[in-house]
């Protein structure tokens, strides 16, 4: 029984210094990629739709991508599962979508 434990413990103070070299989290992409957009400047992101709430116009994509629809948009129909490219631009902290397009 000592002899476990002995060992048992010799493996633990081996083992507890090597999680020094576990790497940090990743930043998420996307994220990233939005701080670094120039407001006014149009970007294109193409993906599969995973929710359309039609009460506040936001369309949610299965990249992580949430776009406000802009007003020029008019008679939005998306549905989960449709392949859409979006045309959107920074505007006051947000993406707004003023183009999509199903695919």
């Amino acid at each position: 029984m000592k002899k476990i434990l002995l060992a048992s413990a010799a493996l633990m103070a081996a083992v507890a210094p090597l999680t020094a070299y576990a790497a940090p989290p990743k930043t998420h992409t996307a994220k990233a990629h939005a701080q670094t957009i120039k407001a006014g400047k149009n970007e294109f992101t193409t993906g599969v739709v995973a929710a359309y709430a039609a009460d506040t116009r936001m369309l949610k994509l299965n990249t992580g991508g949430e776009f406000k629809l802009a007003p020029s948009i008019t008679n939005p129909s998306y549905k989960a599962g449709d392949t859409v490219t979006v045309r959107w631009q920074m505007k006051d902290g947000s993406r707004l979508a003023d183009e999509v397009k199903s695919k």
